[in-house]
């Protein structure tokens, strides 16, 4: 049996491709005042070995935060409970409690930041939900 290795690329591609299907600009670094709004920022995903065979990862948790940014705060509200739907498509869970709208002086946009969860087991090539 073939043991796909997945990389912080692969989960960033594949979070990248889910939530563009929601029509809003996805970047991968922080919007600048020239940006599209409104738009999520995927920052690097974090990884952590659960499991191994040998020198070959099994089972691995991964964490990704999401910044959601808007004009307006209910906006932000708003985004990220569509990531939330969105990337519940992908067994990934927000992990963090209701977090805080921080404003952006240079921007002058809002931003909600969300961070997600999800187990991926290698033998099945498959994304399992957390236990909360």
């Amino acid at each position: 049996m073939q043991v796909k290795n997945i990389t912080e690329k692969d989960i960033s591609d594949l979070i990248y491709d889910k939530l563009s299907e929601l029509g809003q600009e996805v970047v991968l670094n922080t919007p600048t005042s020239e940006s599209i709004y409104p738009c999520r920022v995927i920052q690097t995903p974090l990884m952590s070995i659960k499991s191994r065979e040998d020198t070959i990862p099994l089972f691995k948790r991964i964490q990704v935060t999401i910044e959601n940014w808007t004009d307006t705060q209910h906006g932000c509200m708003d985004m990220i409970n569509i990531t939330d739907e969105k990337l519940k498509e992908l067994n990934m869970l927000r992990i963090n409690p209701s977090g805080i709208i921080l404003f952006d002086e240079i921007t002058k946009k809002y931003k909600m930041i969300g961070t997600y969860e999800v187990n991926y087991n290698a033998l099945y090539d498959a994304f399992f939900c957390i236990k909360i």
